[in-house]
């Protein structure tokens, strides 16, 4: 089975689309667009409904793609009888739902811990040498001579 949910933009967040429940369902495209259109202003108590226009083709008109969140698609899919098909997708849906949450919580609990740690040239002194209190002229005096050196370097080069 294909992917039933995929990832937007961080402001949409998870979504499944108009073209996907239809699928899934075994109903009409146009069906789940006049569900859509129907029950619009329920569908946006739970966020404000996307769309996209996709080009079908050469030749083909554009048609409205939208995009429901969890709670947009759960209710979406009350609103349709439970045939098989029906009562198939809703728990796939839910799966899927579940599934992609879960990988997102993990993606973001793994990225907070491989954060970057910048430290000062002071810090990791302190950290390497904290019994010698010279190191620091040391390190500040062997920076600026490898800078001199560099900056002597690319005069050369230049000439």
């Amino acid at each position: 089975m294909e992917d039933l949910v995929m990832y937007g933009t961080p402001a949409e967040g998870v979504y499944t689309t108009s073209e996907i429940v239809a699928k899934y369902t075994g109903v009409s495209f146009e069906h789940v667009r006049h569900l859509t259109n129907k029950y619009h202003d329920e569908l946006e108590r739970f966020g404000v409904l996307v769309f996209e226009n996709p080009k079908l083709g050469e030749t083909g008109r554009p048609q409205k793609l939208w995009h429901y969140n969890e709670q947009q698609a759960t209710l979406l899919i009350t609103f349709m009888r439970n045939t098989p098909a029906v009562i198939e997708f809703k728990s796939n849906l839910v799966e899927a739902f579940y599934s992609q949450r879960e990988e997102l919580a993990h993606k973001t609990i793994a990225l907070a811990t491989i954060k970057p740690v910048n430290k000062s040239i002071s810090e990791v002194v302190h950290d390497s040498w904290p019994d010698n209190p010279h190191m620091y002229s040391t390190i500040h005096n062997l920076a600026l001579l490898s800078r001199a050196r560099m900056q002597s370097n690319s005069r050369q080069r230049l000439m």
